[in-house]
Formats: C-alpha cells, sequence, structure tokens
C-alpha cells in the first residue's frame, strides 16, 4: 500500500505559503494535493523561469547561426554533437552495474547497444534535436555523431 503525506503528520502543512501571480495560461506544476504547498509554488516558479531561459536561449541561437558562415556553423554543429554523446554516455556511474554484480565496461557496452535504451535516450533529446534540425545544426557529420550516439532517431 502507497504511503503519503496524509499519512504522516507534519507542521509544513500550516506554513504559510507566498502566491506569486504567473500567467493565467500557466499550467499547475502540481496538481497533486499531497506535494506541500511550498513546494508546488517553488516548483512553478522554477518552471517558469526555466521557461523563460530556453526561450531566450532559442531565439539567441537562431539570431547567431543566421549570422555565422556555413562552415564555422557545421564545425559548431559537430562539436556540440561530441560533447553532447560525451555527457549522454557519463548518466549512468560505473559504479551502479558494479552495485549489482556487473562488469562497469562490458554493462556500459551493453547499455549503449540497447535498443531500448537508444529509443528512450532518442525521445529524451527529441526536443532539442527537433530545435537543432530547424536552426541547422543537425546536418552532416553531426547528425552522424546523433545517431551513433543513440541520442536521435534515423
Amino acid at each position: 500500500m502507497p504511503v503519503t503525506l496524509r499519512d504522516h503528520a507534519t507542521p509544513f502543512r500550516s506554513w504559510p505559503v507566498a502566491r506569486i501571480a504567473a500567467p493565467s495560461d500557466t499550467p499547475p506544476t502540481f496538481p497533486d494535493e499531497d506535494v506541500q504547498p511550498m513546494i508546488r509554488q517553488v516548483t512553478r516558479i522554477h518552471v517558469i523561469e526555466e521557461a523563460r531561459h530556453i526561450k531566450y536561449a532559442r531565439e539567441e541561437m537562431k539570431r547567431l547561426v543566421a549570422e555565422i558562415p556555413a562552415v564555422r556553423r557545421r564545425a559548431a554543429a559537430y562539436g556540440m554533437a561530441q560533447a553532447t554523446r560525451l555527457m549522454a554516455t557519463q548518466v549512468i556511474h560505473p559504479s551502479c552495474y558494479t552495485a549489482v554484480g556487473l562488469d562497469p565496461k562490458l554493462a556500459r557496452r551493453v547499455a549503449a547497444r540497447s535498443p531500448h535504451r537508444r529509443a528512450t535516450m532518442a525521445w529524451a533529446f527529441r526536443k532539442c534535436t527537433a530545435f537543432f534540425d530547424e536552426v541547422g545544426f543537425l546536418d552532416g557529420r553531426a547528425r552522424d555523431v546523433w545517431l551513433r550516439a543513440g541520442l536521435l532517431e534515423s
């Protein structure tokens, strides 16, 4: 049987929570009433702020990519693809495999080739890759890196 916050006494239920106005079209971040009101509000503020940052970064990237020569754009796209590929390999620490009795080097290689893992990673990166494709960051060698890394569906 799942345990909820209602099952435990907590002093936080009675704490006052500051109300911050958000645009009326902003959906609630945590509709679950079991999550503390203060946590729901902080998370909502965080989501709104992150959305602003992402919007700014996308607009700035579109502007910058439009201004640079194609050779520089392709070089930047390739460098970013390589960096992203490297970061994606670091998502699971090798000690996780050791903790369950697996050889970390072999387990990492097997996981990297797993169709399920590749599909999951491509799904996780789908919004980024769609945007990168839109601005011209997924062509040529860069696209090959994303595909080989399993971060882009073929």
